[in-house]
């Protein structure tokens, strides 16, 4: 059970990141700028 709350956790964190990340891009080209690259310390948002 443990294991499957851990991979159930790292999807969510990936899905969450790349859901992000679309959204930042679409952002910044409506406003016709280039997105500033994400930055990441460590394992956490």
């Amino acid at each position: 059970i443990k294991i499957w709350f851990q991979n159930r956790r790292t999807k969510w964190k990936r899905k969450y990141t790349n859901d992000v990340e679309l959204l930042a891009q679409q952002y910044y080209s409506s406003l016709g700028i280039p997105a500033p690259r994400p930055i990441f310390v460590g394992d956490r948002l």
